[in-house]
């Protein structure tokens, strides 16, 4: 990859990632920082899930190395995103909106179990504060303004 290359919004590749990571104002902001606890919640149940596959024997080894590949892909596709939060990106709210409507259907689950509830209604929560956040007229205003 040629350094000296720009990017699609001009500037220098080298430059744009060395430029740190601040947190955004406004709605974007709080988008980014519901998405930032998101990507927190979802390492941690990876790592329990890492756990759990090597120290309880299941029943089918294979579907139990598939879901945690699952787990795993869609902790860095949200990592992807939140980081896209945080550098103002113009595609994070597509993506956001629809980690949003993913999530909330597992939170729903959580939250009709009867093992961690409270951890479905957290969830729950989270995803209806990132889809208000994500649809805000302000926060296509600051994405496409680059505020």
């Amino acid at each position: 990859m040629d350094p000296q290359r720009t990017s699609p919004s001009g500037g220098n590749i080298r430059e744009i990632m060395r430029t740190p990571m601040m947190v955004p104002a406004g709605t974007l902001g709080l988008l980014a920082t519901v998405l930032l606890v998101e990507t927190i919640i979802m390492g941690a149940v990876v790592g329990f899930y890492l756990v759990e596959l090597f120290s309880v024997p299941s029943a089918n080894l294979m579907s139990s190395i598939a879901l945690f590949v699952l787990l795993v892909i869609g902790l860095v596709l949200l990592a992807i995103t939140t980081r896209g939060a945080f550098r103002r990106s113009s595609w994070v709210r597509g993506a956001a909106i629809t980690w949003q409507v993913l999530l909330l259907a597992a939170a729903y689950l959580f939250a009709t179990g009867n093992i961690v509830s409270w951890l479905g209604w957290v969830v729950g929560v989270l995803c209806i504060l990132g889809i208000v956040f994500a649809v805000l007229p302000s926060t296509a205003r600051a994405l496409n303004r680059g505020e």
